[in-house]
């Protein structure tokens, strides 16, 4: 795959879409465009920066393996692509796009039907999970969450019977809620240096991320309502550099985990 080709393909559809009525045949052309562009800008920078790389852009973390820590609540509706399975330095890891929708049921009225359901659904989680080895294992369960995360992911939590712990940190406090099922474990995973880290990118990414802990594995949602790898508007032409750039700062999220918090 060459840039060429992804400059040809979005051509081909621009040229092609006002004559096309069709929305099954346009969504059609316009995955042909979005191929080409994963193709070119995704796997090649990939390739520049991990190893060990497996690349899908249809395919996403399975549903299960968020449901199966017993932390992660995966809503009514599950979505998710981009998986990305590699390593980067000693690190193996896994990570895709996720959006989880929780549905909304309402009562309401209207002439033909006096008592009838309306059923809509809420955007709860839209990002970013990522899962990694992580250096020290833990037998019991941690979650660290943001202190601005709502209900909705607290509750799987508590009911999985983790209890609020407070580290020394008056300002790590400030910024999460930690859970664990043993506090005493907990705090081999919280120690000072990791705690900071922890603050540190957490700041970074503006309080949107949580962490959970299980066995070896260290989980990582980060919940920006942003989709990564996507292409641009392709009624205009790409720019390569900007593309480039752009799949690289997507990327980065990846490695700041791995360096920022010394999982290495």
């Amino acid at each position: 795959m060459e840039f060429k080709d992804v400059e040809e393909s979005r051509q081909f559809y621009n040229d092609k879409i006002i004559d096309i009525k069709d929305p099954h045949l346009r969504s059609k052309m316009y995955l042909q465009y979005k191929k080409a562009y994963k193709a070119y800008f995704v796997q090649y920078q990939l390739q520049a920066i991990f190893n060990n790389i497996e690349y899908d852009h249809n395919q996403g973390i399975d549903i299960q393996t968020l449901r199966r820590t017993g932390l992660i609540d995966v809503g009514d509706d599950y979505y998710a692509n981009d998986l990305v399975s590699a390593k980067y330095k000693s690190i193996s890891f896994t990570q895709s796009d996720v959006e989880i929708l929780k549905k909304r049921y309402e009562d309401y009225a209207d002439e033909f039907d006096p008592v009838a359901v309306n059923t809509r659904s809420d955007t709860m989680f839209k990002g970013r999970f990522l899962i990694f080895t992580f250096h020290k294992k833990v037998l019991r369960r941690v979650a660290i969450l943001p202190t601005i995360a709502d209900q909705f992911f607290k509750k799987p939590i508590i009911e999985a019977g983790l209890s609020p712990i407070e580290t020394e940190s008056v300002r790590f406090n400030r910024l999460f809620y930690a859970y664990a099922e043993d506090g005493f474990e907990a705090f081999y995973i919280l120690d000072p240096a990791f705690i900071e880290a922890v603050e540190r990118f957490a700041d970074r990414y503006c309080y949107k991320v949580a962490l959970y802990f299980m066995g070896n594995k260290m989980f990582v949602g980060l919940n920006d309502h942003n989709n990564s790898f996507e292409p641009p508007d392709s009624a205009l032409p790409v720019d390569e550099a900007k593309e480039k750039a752009k799949v690289i700062e997507d990327m980065k999220l990846i490695t700041d985990i791995v360096d920022s918090l010394k999982l290495t």
